[in-house]
Parts: C-alpha cells; sequence; structure tokens
C-alpha cells in the first residue's frame, strides 16, 4: 500500500511523527519527501509521479498550511485532480487536522477530517482504520537513558559525570554505566546495576505477537565495551534474565572489547533511528504483565561501560 504524506515545511515535526507512526504498519509504503527523495532526482517530477501512484494521499493541514504559499498547494491541487476520477464512494484524499484550521479549498470542505488534537493516538487509529491497516501494527514506547534507577556500581550523566569526560555525553538524557577507569571516583563493587521502568499501559499485552527490548547508544564507540575481555553482562526484564553472556571481540581501530550482536529485521524509527550503535533482544510474552511497568534491568562488570541514550519496547501487535 503506497501513501503520500503532504506537509507544509513548519509542520515537519508533526509529520515526522506520523511518518513513524505509518511505516510500522505491515504493507505500508509512505512517500515523504525527507526519506523518499534520492540525491540529485528532480524533486518536483518525482512528487508529481508519487502522488497519482499512490493509494492514499494523506494531508497535513494546520493554521501555517493554510496561509502557505508554494509547491504545497500544487500538491493539494494535484490530489485534488486525482480524487475527481474517484467514484464517489472510494476514499483517496485524506485531510488530517493539526489545530483548529480551516482548509479555503472548497473540495476539501467536503470530505470529513481526522483530526490529530487533542487526542493523537485516536486521531491516528481512524487513519489506520481508513486505509485498512489494522490487522498488524508494530508499537514502540521508549524512555531515556536518564530516567535509570541506580542499584549498585557507578553511572555518570552529563551533570553529575562521575569522572567521564563531558564530550561523551551527546544528550542530558544520556548516561554513562561504569566508571571511567581513568579518574575518580571508581567503581569499588563487582557491578554496576540500573532499573528502567517502561509503561504499557496503553497496550492490550493479550495482543502481542513479538516482542523486542530495544537499547540505543547515539555514539558509535558507546555500545557495551571493557579494557579486558570476558566480562559478565545480564540483561532482564521483569526479573526474568532474556540473556547472559561474555564481551571478547576488538573491533578493527579498537583497544577495548565490545560486544555485538546482529540486529533482528524489525522497523528502526524515531528516536532509535539516529543512534549509531543498537541492540535488541527478543522477550518472551509470558514475561510481559498487564497490569504493571516492565522493569528492564541490566547488570554489568566492574570494569564494562555502557553509554545509553534510549531503552525501548517494540511490540508487534495483532
Amino acid at each position: 500500500m503506497k501513501l503520500f504524506l503532504s506537509y507544509a515545511h513548519k509542520d515537519y515535526l508533526e509529520a515526522k511523527k506520523l511518518y513513524d507512526k505509518l511505516i510500522l504498519l505491515p504493507e505500508v509504503e509512505v512517500w515523504f519527501d525527507k526519506e523518499s527523495l534520492l540525491p540529485g532526482q528532480k524533486w518536483e517530477h518525482e512528487i508529481r509521479k508519487a502522488i497519482p501512484s499512490s493509494q492514499f494521499f494523506l494531508l497535513l493541514l494546520s493554521e501555517h498550511s493554510t496561509q502557505k504559499k508554494g509547491f504545497y498547494q500544487r500538491e493539494i491541487r494535484l490530489a485534488l485532480t486525482v480524487l475527481e476520477e474517484y467514484p464517489d464512494g472510494d476514499i483517496y484524499l485524506i485531510p488530517i487536522r493539526l489545530d483548529s484550521c480551516e482548509p479555503h479549498f472548497e473540495q476539501l470542505k467536503a470530505l470529513h477530517y481526522v483530526d490529530l488534537f487533542p487526542n493523537w493516538e485516536n486521531g491516528f487509529q481512524k487513519i489506520v482504520k481508513t486505509i485498512g491497516g489494522g490487522h498488524s501494527r508494530w508499537k514502540l514506547e521508549y524512555v531515556f537513558g536518564n530516567s535509570f534507577q541506580l542499584h549498585d556500581g557507578i553511572a555518570g550523566t552529563k551533570t553529575n559525570n562521575k569522572g567521564h569526560e563531558s564530550a561523551l555525553f551527546p544528550l542530558e538524557t544520556t548516561i554513562i554505566m561504569g566508571d571511567s577507569n581513568k579518574k575518580p571516583p571508581f567503581n569499588k563493587s563487582k557491578h554496576t546495576i540500573a532499573t528502567w521502568s517502561i509503561s504499557l499501559e496503553s497496550y492490550d499485552v493479550s495482543k502481542i505477537k513479538r516482542c523486542y527490548l530495544i537499547i540505543g547508544c547515539l555514539r558509535r564507540h558507546g555500545g557495551l565495551h571493557s579494557p579486558v575481555s570476558d566480562d559478565f553482562v545480564v540483561i532482564s526484564i521483569n526479573e526474568a534474565n532474556i540473556d547472559a553472556f561474555e564481551i571478547k571481540i576488538i573491533p578493527d581501530g579498537q583497544t577495548d572489547y565490545f560486544y555485538q550482536r546482529p540486529f533482528p529485521d524489525i522497523p528502526i524509527v524515531s528516536p532509535f533511528d539516529i543512534c549509531e550503535t543498537l541492540y535488541a533482544w527478543p522477550i518472551p510474552t509470558t514475561h510481559l504483565f498487564i497490569d504493571q511497568n516492565v522493569q528492564v534491568k541490566v547488570s554489568i562488570a566492574t570494569r564494562t561501560k555502557w553509554d545509553i541514550d534510549y531503552v525501548g519496547l517494540m511490540s508487534e501487535l495483532t
């Protein structure tokens, strides 16, 4: 299924949010200029080609866009021309309002809107129902690295770096588990242990087909690493271990040992799409409980370090 996403550039952040959710739907392809245009392509030609070849034209409307001049208005006119070829009962152009704006095209006033305000998720589900993509979908819930609770050892942040260089923290929300091995304070414990809590309150857990824990690091070499081999790491969900392993690999150009694992065939969306290093583990659905948050626990050995920017659960729902 091909969708064309049209928006005014001042509404880019809202458009990107919608794009990131739509591409999690199975067998859905979204034409979105920032992702779909290749370097060197004639953008106007590609847009004029993509609009009539799409099954649905998703039009984001806002106070910004209704006042905007330029090619955005041409996209709307072209989509309205395509709509004229459809029988009256068929849906092609879906107006999606970001605020209480009123479009000035008379043809748009005859179409029922989807509102992404005041409840964004309810509006999104109406879009999914309209395009027929609700049989199976992916859903992501995540927290920032600095939402951790430290149970043992040392973990530094940008405001309290625990001996790590400030430049190693790309975000205020980044944490580095473990000490710097160079500057005090040094870890006096055998481990550094931290937990994160992720809410699944908006889920019907019984409809989760499969689920993955994802941990993302913005820095390329911020992944699990240690100056010595065979340091031990344990990953747990709701106090049940899902993996335990040793760090054994020295990548080219590095002196530390790193942990590497293949990434599964699941969507990578914001904010994990900007991470240089990603890890994912499948979670047995028996480890997920309906009546509580999911507790993610990471335990690393004394000399091991790990930059963590995002911790998330990616679930495929029926």
